[in-house]
């Protein structure tokens, strides 16, 4: 039993140092819908552990002691793990929950059904059988992100998902309450039928194996998971709560059980594009400053967001990291081994550690326009995109002394970049329908490649293939587009200006546009229309996980696509590449710029518009005047393999220690 079950009850804690003096005690009580859960076996694991450290068994009123002798300890992840017990006298064989705790370790833990959900969704990606395992980064993001959705020192609910951005913004608490209900169901000795439905629906031989499937593929199964919620708990007339269900509960079916909070502060408004340091902290330059009546027309620029591993602003209100006269980021984020790089719309380079010390500014004394995109390589070249100049700026080595502005032939607004294991630079453009590829020792070799018009994000998979969003649905523009086009944008906020423009009057939700390009390391073009007419509505940012499985920031289309990858081996049954998977969306969702995601295997989005009316700022727009600008940043949990980061060119997979 113990090697089939995953994680009955799992407490995890990060020390910092070494654990010194007398023994800890842990203290706990396991329940499930109140009722205390009896004889439950208790264990402490270490991260990659083969047996528990030490155990124990809970007394009748469901509580365990365990004690903790001092150990020494590094980056490992210790966890508790319970299994089968009983309720009011009865066994609950198939019942196991968990809970993952941060540090400092508390004393006192409850563990119930909705410790189990919150703990699991995190962490889905890092937990297989009993074993818990990822990158020391990975770990820490997933244990940092659990009280977000839930305080384990009580059993209640988190303070993000309580808080203003997400209480009554989403359905992910009504969502959590519905599945924490169906784990009651094993709980329950008498609903021994419905707990056996729900294990046959998720094929999991105990509640933990059940939620942590669920978790990674959410969208699996959702109408039979909320059929059995509705049969489990019925209702007695409309408008009366289901006896015995948690509140709230989803008042109807879901397309996913997706958890998803949205984090604000630190400077957050209206980012544009996301990275990670190798430390699991999250980086986002700003389009507007928080608070500011900023749109496409007037706008106060914005600084550089941090974000800790559990989302914490760890950059200052109002304004974020700045201290180099920045003035607003859109696209132009980007992180090396040990700096952090911005491409910023008063035509600066931007440079900061990773602790937010300024390091920069560069200026160019008017030789170049705005900048975009940020492209970091594996051997620390930094190449940067003049969106409005046609050209790029490189620093050889990410040496702010050895910059240089290069001409690229045939380069055309560029705006995303990456560059391959090759040393080659790949650049898309916001407004031609042409990927720019040249190797970085020789610029004047630049290879075009026809996709469509209006390319954005640009990512690498493991093979070298790259992945790239395209905003419209022409190969070159239609005869009448000369008739409607504006001039030339002179900044990057007309650019999107008239973008904006266009979509109101030649696009609608009935009628997107917008796909997705592959063109292999050969530089052969496979597909410039992937996802075509299947929900995708102007992508804009890209990213690949690290099953080489696609993942698309579906800006208008205010959700994240997922999409089978050039291994259509890796994907869901009957999925070919370029097909999309399942798009999910959520309230603090809006229209996002890009999706990253982190060393745990959650997906990150970046809400950088939200109301569309207060872009076109040309006046006082009342009560609206300060939501143009997106609210926050979002994090879906759990629904993609995990990455190594900082992103160095093609994705890569997390480095996994190895603890005794």
């Amino acid at each position: 039993m113990m090697k089939q079950i995953f994680g009955l009850v799992v407490l995890v804690f990060f020390v910092a140092a070494p654990l010194v003096g007398s023994a800890a005690t842990l203290s706990g009580r396991v329940e499930v819908r109140k009722q205390p859960v009896a004889e439950a076996r208790v264990g402490l694991w270490v991260s990659g552990g083969a047996n528990p450290i030490t155990q124990a068994k809970t007394n009748a009123a469901g509580e365990f002691r365990l004690e903790l002798s001092a150990k020494a300890a590094g980056s490992e992840v210790y966890y508790l793990v319970a299994e089968a017990g009983s309720v009011q006298g009865s066994a609950v064989p198939k019942l196991s929950l968990l809970a993952i705790l941060g540090t400092p370790l508390p004393k006192q833990v409850v563990l119930n059904e909705f410790t189990s959900v919150a703990s699991t969704w995190p962490n889905a990606q890092l937990l297989e059988g009993t074993s818990l395992r990822g990158s020391e980064a990975g770990l820490r993001i997933g244990a940092a992100q659990v009280a977000n959705l839930v305080d384990v020192t009580t059993g209640g609910y988190g303070e993000t998902l309580l808080n203003g951005a997400n209480l009554s913004e989403s359905t992910t608490l009504a969502k959590l309450n519905t599945l924490a209900s169906l784990v009651a169901l094993c709980g329950s000795p008498e609903r021994g039928p419905a707990c056996a439905s729900f294990l046959e629906i998720a094929q999991a031989p105990d509640t933990g194996i059940a939620l942590q499937k669920i978790a990674r593929q959410p969208w699996r199964q959702a109408a039979a998971l909320y059929d059995l919620f509705t049969q489990s708990y019925p209702a007695k007339d409309t408008g009366t709560p289901r006896p015995g269900a948690a509140l709230p509960y989803l008042l109807f079916e879901p397309a996913d059980f997706a958890l998803q909070v949205r984090f604000s502060g630190g400077g957050l408004n209206a980012s544009g594009k996301l990275a990670f340091d190798d430390q699991g902290n999250l980086w986002t330059g700003n389009n507007w400053m928080p608070g500011s009546q900023s749109g496409v027309v007037n706008s106060i620029g914005g600084g550089v967001t941090k974000l800790g591993p559990g989302g914490r602003a760890l950059s200052p209100a109002i304004v974020g990291f700045n201290g180099q006269q920045l003035g607003g980021i859109g696209w132009g984020t980007g992180v090396s081994q040990d700096r952090v790089w911005l491409g910023t719309f008063n035509k600066t380079i931007g440079i900061f550690d990773l602790e937010g010390k300024p390091l920069g500014p560069i200026s160019f004394d008017g030789k170049t326009g705005q900048l975009q995109g940020v492209g970091a390589a594996r051997n620390g070249d930094v190449w940067i995109a003049d969106a409005m100049k046609n050209q790029m700026v490189w620093l050889p080595g990410g040496d702010p002394k050895r910059v240089q502005i290069v001409q690229v032939p045939g380069l055309k607004t560029p705006f995303g970049v990456a560059v391959d294991l090759q040393n080659r630079v790949w650049v898309t453009s916001s407004e031609g329908n042409q990927l720019t590829v040249f190797p970085a020792e020789n610029p004047s070799a630049a290879r075009q490649i026809e996709i469509a018009v209006g390319s954005r994000g640009i990512a690498l998979d493991s093979k070298g293939n790259a992945w790239v969003a395209v905003q419209s649905a022409y190969r070159k523009y239609p005869w009448w587009y000369a008739l409607l086009a504006p001039k030339k944008p002179t900044s990057i906020m007309q650019e999107f200006q008239d973008g904006l423009g266009f979509l109101e009057k030649h696009t609608s939700t009935k009628h997107p546009i917008g796909q997705v390009a592959l063109i292999s390391p050969e530089l052969e073009l496979v597909s410039w229309s992937f996802g075509e007419k299947q929900g995708i509505y102007v992508p804009w940012g890209m990213s690949v996980d690290g099953d080489d499985q696609v993942w698309v920031a579906n800006f208008y289309g205010e959700g994240i696509v997922h999409m089978c990858g050039a291994d259509p081996t890796r994907c869901p049954a009957g999925k070919k590449t370029g097909d999309v998977i399942h798009i999910y969306q959520s309230g603090v969702i809006e229209k996002i710029t890009d999706a990253v995601v982190d060393e745990a295997g959650n997906v990150w989005t970046a809400n950088n518009w939200d109301n569309v009316e207060a872009l076109d700022n040309q006046k006082s727009l009342g009560r609206i005047s300060t939501m143009g600008g997106g609210h926050g940043v979002a994090i879906t949990y759990g629904i993609a393999k995990p990455v190594r980061n900082p992103l160095l060119g093609p994705v890569r997979s997390p480095e996994i220690p190895q603890f005794p």
